[in-house]
């Protein structure tokens, strides 16, 4: 199944001018698929950074991030949610006349959310891709551009569990070493946004991320026998609440 995800995206980045990555604007880096990248250079193809979910993370880092990502290609802010630089985005697009577009990025990072909101109510299909299924088509925007009806699946490497915990793609309760993907999720809060560790948990922040998730086990009363703490179960509620975004990189407003 990897192999044939594989191949098809392969065959739409072959059939496109330009590939837009969706990244996680809460984790970047974590959301790139390095190979993919170095074959769109290889093929000389125009690739566009989307941090996707930008409502979710603070304006600082995400303009850090940016400056990070232009090095390499254009880089541009969306959320979805609150159609904030769609308009931007197809600007973008606009640029470059008669071009076929397709969307890649890892699940849950919003490419149908951002495909959907791209093509909008008046768009239409045309032809499907050469040697690929049929609902594999490429919808008409303005000026000549297309844009291909599908979301480029990359799919994670089953092994990532890191990924694949932080995408939302796997429940905690199916994870190896939920341990591990709790402290990095910790991590991240106290380097952006530490409040939402207290107001959350209603602890007394410490440095280390091991003291940290011994005391929210301590507070939700998540203990085994002889009242030990039990990370395992705490883990797993910390990354539940990281997928449902009852933890954020930003304040509330």
């Amino acid at each position: 199944m990897a192999r044939a995800l594989k191949s098809i995206v392969n065959e739409i980045i072959n059939e496109s001018g330009v590939v837009i990555e969706v990244l996680d604007a809460r984790m970047p880096n974590e959301t790139r698929n390095l190979n993919i990248e170095k074959r769109i250079a290889i093929k000389r193809k125009t690739l566009i950074f989307v941090l996707n979910k930008c409502d979710l993370t603070n304006k600082e880092f995400l303009e850090k991030t940016k400056h990070e990502l232009n090095k390499i290609a254009p880089c541009i802010f969306t959320s979805t949610r609150y159609r904030y630089g769609i308009t931007l985005l197809k600007k973008r697009l606009l640029r470059y006349k008669e071009a076929r577009v397709c969307v890649i990025g890892y699940p849950n990072t919003g490419k149908s959310s951002l495909i959907n909101a791209l093509r909008g109510k008046h768009s239409a299909k045309t032809s499907s891709i050469p040697g690929l299924t049929r609902s594999q088509q490429w919808i008409k925007l303005k000026q000549g551009i297309l844009l291909i009806d599908t979301p480029g699946i990359i799919p994670i490497d089953q092994n990532d569990e890191l990924k694949l915990a932080l995408s939302s793609s796997k429940h905690p309760d199916r994870l190896k070493d939920p341990e591990s993907v709790a402290m990095h999720i910790i991590n991240l809060l106290l380097k952006e946004n530490p409040e939402s560790l207290k107001e959350r948990y209603n602890i007394e922040l410490k440095n280390k991320p091991s003291l940290i998730l011994i005391d929210i086990a301590l507070k939700r009363k998540k203990l085994k026998k002889g009242g030990i703490p039990d990370i395992e179960s705490t883990s797993k509620m910390i990354i539940f609440d990281w997928q449902n975004n009852k933890l954020r990189l930003i304040q509330s407003i």
